[in-house]
This record gives C-alpha cells, sequence and structure tokens, in this order.
C-alpha cells in the first residue's frame, strides 16, 4: 500500500502506478492501478511489494495545448523517485509526495534536405544525453517528432535536460530502446538543452537511412 499526497491543483485526478521490472529495457510496464486524489490533497494505492513508478492522470484542459497538468517529481520522503520508481515492501510506503507542474518544456523545427530546401516527410528522435535513461523502465526523456500539415514539428513531452535530437527519413519503433540504435544516432545528431518552462526551436538537417 502507499500514502501520499499532492499539490492543490491534482484535486480531481488520478494517481496511477505501474509495476516496473528491472530485467526490462525501456518499457517495463506490466500491470498498473488508479486511485483518485481526496479533497484533502491525499491518495492511497494498494500494491504487491515490489518497484513501482507512480504518474498523474490529469483530467483534459481547455485548451488542452500547454496548461494541462502534468508529474514533475515524485519523491518519498525528500528523495526524488520520479525515475527510479519506489520500492514497495511488505509494510508499504508512506510520505510520498507528487508535484506537478503546467510549466510545459515545447521543442519545435523544421527539418531541412542537404539544399536547405523543406521536407515535409520525417521522423525526429530526441533522446536524452544521459545514456542511463537510455535503457530506464518507463523512459520520460525519449520522444517522437512528425511534421504537421505546415512541415513543422512539435513536442512537448520531455523534462527539462540535456538532449540529442536528429531527424530521419524513416524509423523503426522496435530500435527506439536499443542502446546501440541510439548510441549510433548520438554521433551525427545534434545536442541541446532544456530549461524548465523553456520553448527551443530547432533546425535540423534530414539523415537518411
Amino acid at each position: 500500500m502507499i500514502r501520499g499526497g499532492a499539490g492543490p491543483e491534482t484535486i480531481r485526478a488520478k494517481s496511477r502506478l505501474a509495476r516496473l521490472n528491472p530485467d526490462d529495457m525501456g518499457i517495463g510496464i506490466v500491470s498498473g492501478s488508479t486511485s483518485a486524489v481526496l479533497d484533502d490533497l491525499t491518495f492511497e494505492l494498494k500494491t504487491a511489494p515490489g518497484r513501482i513508478a507512480l504518474r498523474v492522470i490529469a483530467p483534459p484542459s481547455t485548451p488542452p495545448i500547454l496548461s494541462a497538468w502534468r508529474v514533475k517529481a515524485v519523491r518519498v520522503n525528500g528523495v526524488d523517485v520520479t525515475d527510479s520508481g519506489v520500492d514497495v515492501g511488505g509494510q508499504g510506503e508512506r510520505g510520498v509526495a507528487i508535484e506537478l507542474t503546467n510549466r510545459w518544456q515545447q521543442i519545435s523545427g523544421l527539418v531541412t534536405d542537404a539544399k536547405g530546401g523543406a521536407v515535409k516527410d520525417y521522423v525526429v528522435i530526441l533522446f536524452a544525453q544521459d545514456r542511463l535513461h537510455w535503457t530506464a523502465a518507463g523512459n520520460r526523456y525519449f520522444s517522437i517528432g512528425r511534421p504537421s500539415d505546415d512541415g513543422r514539428f512539435k513536442v512537448a513531452t520531455l523534462p527539462p535536460g540535456d538532449y540529442y535530437a536528429i531527424a530521419l527519413d524513416r524509423a523503426d519503433p522496435t530500435e527506439w530502446d536499443d542502446p546501440e540504435f541510439l548510441d549510433g544516432l548520438s554521433r551525427q545528431a545534434s545536442v541541446f538543452s532544456l530549461a524548465q518552462g523553456e520553448t527551443k526551436t530547432l533546425a535540423l538537417r534530414l539523415f537518411s537511412r
């Protein structure tokens, strides 16, 4: 059992847990349950012992672009366990605090070919410079961008950090959590950093596979 509290903007949200299997590479979520946050901003989740990742399912917002709430940090007795998860023993876990933010980070940009012409068909892969995130369960530090009708891509799911970005003419989703694949991309990718609430514009050149 996990007991904790959340910030005042989570009154209508639900806390979600997912079991993490340390042998999994990049995915690691095999089951989960949810519990509503109560009026006193507390929640209670029942689970078998093991390592658990906590997330929040926030209600839809209007407009739905950059005003919704997301998890900024999950702490247990002051220790950040957002990415590592919570080790729940037979006696359960208390002192869990979930912090949300509505200051999203946003990355957008254009992709051009070798002659400088705009490309309308591509996939942008964004991933952490920290290789420890490449195989982390429930990896938050990876995202995909695809062109909209105007040819630009937009990503608003990454937490603050240091990243690689590369535009490819095609990509196989089965490779996205492969460290060897990401290592190869890192040698050609652009690098950038993303601060809390920052909007970043990238200009990327298309690479063919």
